[in-house]
C-alpha cells in the first residue's frame, strides 16, 4: 500500500509516523490507543522484520518543517484480515522514534517518539466529482489485489477513494457513515 502525502508546520528533523488502534480522535489524539498491532509483537523499524504493522517509515521534516512523505508499505491493508487498518488513527509525534533500540519498555512498545502532535482516522471517503471522460485508466483497470493509494489530508482524514476500493473488492460498499462525530 502506498502513503504519501505533505505535512507542514513541524519542527525540523525525523517524527514518528504510526497507525494506532482507534479511529477516535474526540478526546484529541490520545483517544487513538496504542500502535495498531494486531499480531503482538515488539515495536521495530517500518523495514524490521519484527514490527507492529502500525509501525510507519518516520517523517523527516526540513528546514521549514516540511516533510514530503512517500512510503510504500508491506503489512498494512485496506482489505479484510487481521492487518486492515480503515477505520484505526493516524498519528505523527513530535520527536524522533527510536525504532525499537531505546532499551526500554517504552522503546518496545512505541519507539519513545513523544507527544502526539496530529492524527486523523483511516477511511473511506467519495471520489471528487469529476468528467467520468477524464476519469485515469489506472482507476478504470483497477483489479483485485492492486494497490490503493492514499492521500494524507491532515485537514480531513486520510482517504482511500471509494470507488477504487469497490473496483479492487469487485462490489458496491454503499453510503458509509463515519463512526465519530
Amino acid at each position: 500500500m502506498l502513503i504519501s502525502g505533505k505535512v507542514s508546520g513541524l519542527t525540523e528533523g525525523l517524527h514518528g509516523f504510526h497507525v494506532h488502534e482507534y479511529g477516535n480522535i474526540r478526546g484529541s489524539c490520545k483517544s487513538t490507543g496504542g500502535h495498531f498491532n494486531p499480531f503482538n509483537t515488539d515495536h521495530g523499524a517500518h523495514d524490521a522484520k519484527v514490527r507492529h504493522v502500525g509501525d510507519f517509515k518516520q517523517m523527516e521534516a526540513d528546514a521549514d518543517g516540511v516533510a514530503d512523505y512517500y512510503y510504500t508499505d508491506q503489512q498494512a491493508t485496506l482489505m479484510d484480515g487481521k492487518a486492515n487498518i480503515i477505520g484505526r488513527g493516524l498519528v505523527l509525534h513530535a520527536g524522533e522514534d527510536d525504532l525499537g533500540l531505546g532499551g526500554d519498555a517504552g522503546s518496545l512498545a512505541n519507539g519513545n517518539a513523544g507527544a502526539r502532535v496530529a492524527c486523523c482516522v483511516i477511511g473511506i471517503d467519495q471520489a471528487p466529482a469529476e468528467d467520468s471522460t477524464r476519469k485515469s485508466r489506472k482507476s478504470r483497470e483497477m483489479q483485485w489485489g492492486d494497490k490503493v493509494d492514499l492521500g494524507v489530508t491532515w485537514s480531513t482524514k486520510v482517504r482511500a477513494m471509494k470507488e477504487d476500493i469497490e473496483g479492487a473488492l469487485k462490489m458496491r460498499l454503499g453510503k458509509l457513515e463515519p463512526t465519530y462525530k
